[in-house]
């Protein structure tokens, strides 16, 4: 005597790839911060690791960063733009 077939099991919905979901992090963060006044949004950029620093101003408005840029102190500004600098030479930034 055969066995029967097993029944199918709940489709698992598929996970987002670690890279999947760490680049939606990102994005939503570069929409919160694009939504925030400039001078605010500069206080608590700097206060943030520098990669994220970078991934998010990655993500953001070309004129959103150089608002927010322009709100940070020179050291601040200098540092995400070295950075930005040493990431990637092809860098483009949204918009």
């Amino acid at each position: 005597a055969s066995a029967a077939p097993a029944a199918p099991g709940p489709t698992a919905t598929p996970q987002p790839s670690p890279a999947a979901a760490a680049e939606e992090r990102y994005a939503e963060l570069a929409r919160i911060y694009q939504a925030m006044k400039p001078k605010a949004a500069a206080a608590v950029f700097e206060q943030l690791a520098m990669d994220v620093q970078v991934e998010v101003a990655n993500r953001m408005r070309e004129r959103s960063t150089a608002l927010i840029m322009a709100s940070m102190t020179p050291k601040g500004a200098a540092a995400l733009t070295m950075a930005m600098a040493r990431r990637s030479p092809a860098w483009t930034p949204v918009g």
